[in-house]
């Protein structure tokens, strides 16, 4: 459902902008100067979104984005390995 909202909100904002008032306040640097802030703001609540989130994953003992990440490229790692040995036949 919440896809759904971002979606049709991110549509009536392109043909918003497309528009000619849309463009004539996309002009002015008064908007220019809000959009800026509302951009710095929504970085800001995403990092400490994103720092509060892997917070609790640990706190709670469970793996993070970055611990699935470090897994996965171990597994690849280990993966190119194997497929080296078994290519010179198990001499190492």
């Amino acid at each position: 459902m919440f896809d759904t909202v971002i979606k049709t909100a991110q549509k009536q904002v392109k043909s918003f902008m497309k528009s000619d008032t849309g463009r004539k306040i996309l002009t002015d640097p008064r908007a220019q100067r809000l959009l800026m802030k509302v951009v710095a703001i929504r970085v800001g609540v995403h990092k400490t979104v994103e720092t509060k989130v892997q917070d609790l994953a640990r706190a709670y003992d469970l793996p993070t984005r970055d611990d699935v990440a470090s897994l996965r490229k171990k597994i690849r790692d280990l993966e190119k390995e194997i497929k080296t040995l078994k290519s010179s036949g198990g001499k190492a």
